[in-house]
């Protein structure tokens, strides 16, 4: 199957699972997740319609960067070490990992000295408490978003999760619908700007859309499996 192939398969569920509770199709961003993925093949994606990439690994981002479409937004999903936080400001538009106090203070910082507007941040949230994944537990969620509202330069502006691998389709809804319940309270402190709810990969997007994900993270199912030896 083909790039466009797999493109158009993969807009094709996001349009049912919205058509299955009444969501329109622009409610949710396609977000390419480029690990592994040459600069060629995140191009072409582009060329199809992707319009935001997702890296993980900054040392990845930083190789590629000069050569991506200009056109294309760029976030970092993996996780971010503060001593790397220096090199992706003003490469990236959005940090979907922020799951501690320590990291916020230091994008705060480096942001402030770049004069630049605050960064957009995603709070990482570890849905299904599981102790090898990072992220903030859902009851110390209220408390970390509270950390947050004294820094100037980080605009927090939703949730990221990434729900257990092995749970079934029916705790999937429960765990992204719990997600969406902590979209909604995060709202009572930041807005109506904290709208975006990052969640869904290439094997559960359907059941993120359908329980309001605005943005999934697509790898696997749009660019084919990983070669880890490149």
């Amino acid at each position: 199957m083909s790039l466009q192939q797999r493109y158009s398969e993969i807009c094709e569920n996001v349009q049912r699972a919205c058509d299955a509770c009444g969501r329109s199709f622009d409610e949710v961003e396609i977000i390419a997740v480029t690990k592994t993925r040459s600069v060629q093949e995140i191009n072409e994606a582009v060329a199809l319609g992707i319009k935001t990439i997702g890296e993980n690994r900054v040392q990845e981002l930083l190789e590629k960067y000069e050569g991506l479409d200009p056109g294309v937004s760029v976030h970092l999903i993996g996780q971010l070490q503060t001593n790397k936080v220096k090199y992706i400001i003003g490469k990236v538009d959005m940090i979907h990992s922020l799951d501690r106090v320590s990291l916020a203070q230091q994008i705060d910082k480096t942001v402030q000295k770049t004069q630049m507007d605050p960064m957009k941040v995603l709070v990482e949230v570890n849905i299904g408490k599981e102790p090898t994944k990072s992220g903030v537990l859902p009851d110390k969620l209220s408390e970390y978003l509270d950390s947050l509202q004294n820094f100037r330069y980080i605009k927090p502006v939703g949730l990221m999760t990434v729900a257990p691998a092995q749970a079934s389709e029916l705790a999937l809804e429960r765990y992204f619908a719990q997600m969406y319940q902590l979209l909604e309270q995060g709202k009572e402190r930041f807005g109506n700007e904290f709208t975006q709810l990052s969640m869904g990969m290439s094997h559960d997007y359907e059941a993120a859309v359908r329980q309001g994900a605005t943005m999934i993270r697509i790898g696997t199912a749009l660019f084919g499996q990983r070669n880890y030896n490149i």
